[in-house]
C-alpha cells in the first residue's frame, strides 16, 4: 500500500505523507533484515518525490531521510548515486533555501558517517565538488565595521545556522568520516589556492579550514606541520582582522590537535607571534583570541619549553591585564578580552607551578581589584575566574 502511494498517487501532499509514513515504518523495523530488505524497494520512488518538490523549497522529505541515513542507513546503498546526485545539485543552488540546502548537506554528511564504507568506495566522484562547496561556504560572511571591537556576547555572524558554520562543521564531521587520508589531499589543494587570494574572506576560510581538519586530518597533517605553520604564520600580520582572528584560531586548535610535537616544534614561532597579536589593542577580539591559543598550548606544554619565554609572557599578561582594567573602569563592559587573559594567567600558573611565586606579588593587586569592583551582574564571571 506506501509503496503505491509512493508511486501512484497524484496528489503531492500523499505522497509525502506517505513517505514520511514509510520512513517511519523502517525506522521501527531497521533491526529487521527481511522487512529492510522489503522496504528498498520503496527509496528510489521516495528520492524521486524528494527531487521532485526542491523547487518548492520543501525540505521534510530530507530531513525524514536524514533519520534514515542515521538508522539505517544500508537501506540507501543501492540507491547512493541518485541520493547524492540530488543533494549535491541542491547544495550547489544558491538559489535553494538555506535551509534546504543545510538539509541536502546533513543528509550527506549523515550518511558518509554511517556508511562510510559506502562513501569511500562509490563517492569519489562526489568529494572534491563536496569538499569545495563547504569550501566556498566558509567564505560567506560579512564583516560588519566595529565587529572586530565588539565586546557583547550577541554575534549573529557566529550563528549555528550561518552558511560558513554550516560549512566548517560539515568539512570536520566528513574528514572525521571518512579519514584524512581520503579527504586531506583534497581540501589542501584548495585551501592553498585559498590563502594566497586577494579576497579576505578566502584566506579567512583556508585557515579556519586548518583548524577544523585537525581532528580527522591528524596523521596526514603531523608530517607537513611545518609546511602548514610556515604558511599561515605570515597571516600574524594579515591587514584584515579576521584573518589575523582565524588564525589565532588555527594555531591554538593547531597547539591540541598536535600536542605534544607541536609545543617541542614551534614555541619559538608560536609564543613571539601570539604575544605580538596581544598588542592588537584596536581589535580586542584579535588579543581575546590569542590569549585563548596561550591556554590551548600551555596546557599540552612541558615547563621547560617555556621557560625562556617565562618573563616576556609575564610581562605580556601583566600589560593587558592593567590595560583592560583601565579601559573597565573608564568604559564600563569592556570584559571579552580582560576574562580571556585572567584564563590564560591562570593557566600559565597551573604550568609553572612554583615558579609562578614569583610572579605573584604582580598579579594579586591586580585580581584582587576585580574582585572588589567587579559588581555588575554582566561582569560576575570575573569575580569566579
Amino acid at each position: 500500500m506506501l509503496l503505491k502511494c509512493l508511486i501512484e498517487e497524484s496528489n503531492e501532499q500523499v505522497k509525502l505523507a506517505a513517505l514520511k509514513a514509510t520512513i517511519s515504518f523502517i525506522l521501527i523495523n531497521c533491526e529487521d533484515k527481511t522487512i529492510v530488505k522489503i522496504m528498498s524497494d520503496t527509496i528510489l520512488p521516495m528520492l524521486q518525490i524528494t527531487n521532485a518538490v526542491i523547487e518548492n523549497d520543501d525540505d521534510q522529505p530530507l530531513l525524514s531521510l536524514i533519520e534514515l541515513a542515521e538508522k539505517c542507513p544500508q537501506i540507501l546503498r543501492s540507491n547512493f548515486n541518485l541520493l547524492m546526485e540530488i543533494c549535491m545539485k541542491i547544495i550547489a543552488n544558491k538559489d535553494c533555501s538555506e535551509s534546504l540546502r543545510h538539509s541536502a548537506i546533513e543528509l550527506v554528511v549523515s550518511f558518509a558517517e554511517n556508511a562510510a564504507g559506502t562513501f569511500r568506495k562509490r563517492g569519489s566522484s562526489y568529494l572534491i565538488p563536496l569538499v569545495s562547496q563547504f569550501l566556498m561556504m566558509m567564505t560567506d560572511l560579512e564583516y560588519e565595521d566595529g565587529w572586530s571591537q565588539r565586546e557583547d556576547d550577541n554575534d549573529d555572524d557566529e550563528d549555528s545556522n550561518s552558511d560558513h558554520i554550516i560549512g566548517e562543521t560539515a568539512l570536520d564531521r566528513l574528514a572525521c568520516a571518512l579519514g584524512g587520508k581520503i579527504v586531506f589531499p583534497l581540501a589542501i589543494n584548495i585551501i592553498s589556492q585559498m590563502l594566497q587570494n586577494v579576497d579576505w574572506k578566502q584566506r579567512y576560510a583556508a585557515l579556519m579550514a586548518i583548524s577544523a581538519l585537525g581532528e580527522g586530518c591528524n596523521k596526514q597533517m603531523l608530517p607537513m606541520l611545518e609546511q602548514i605553520v610556515t604558511a599561515i604564520l605570515p597571516f600574524i600580520g594579515d591587514s584584515h582582522p579576521r584573518v589575523r582572528h582565524a588564525v589565532c584560531i588555527a594555531m591554538g586548535q593547531m597547539a591540541s590537535d598536535f600536542a605534544p610535537a607541536f609545543q617541542q616544534q614551534f614555541h619559538d614561532k608560536f609564543i613571539p607571534n601570539l604575544l605580538h597579536l596581544l598588542d592588537d589593542n584596536q581589535n580586542p577580539r584579535v588579543q581575546s583570541n590569542a590569549a585563548a591559543a596561550f591556554v590551548n598550548f600551555f596546557e599540552e606544554s612541558k615547563q621547560k619549553i617555556i621557560l625562556p619565554y617565562l618573563n616576556a609572557i609575564v610581562d605580556k599578561f601583566e600589560q593587558v591585564l592593567k590595560l583592560k582594567i583601565d579601559e573597565l573602569m573608564k568604559n564600563g563592559n569592556k570584559k571579552l578580552v580582560l576574562e580571556q587573559i585572567v584564563i590564560s594567567i591562570a593557566s600559565l600558573a597551573d604550568l609553572t607551578q612554583e615558579l609562578f611565586i614569583n610572579y605573584y606579588d604582580r598579579f594579586m593587586p591586580y585580581l584582587k581589584f576585580i574582585i572588589e569592583n567587579a559588581n555588575h551582574k554582566d561582569l560576575r564571571l570575573l569575580r569566579v575566574l
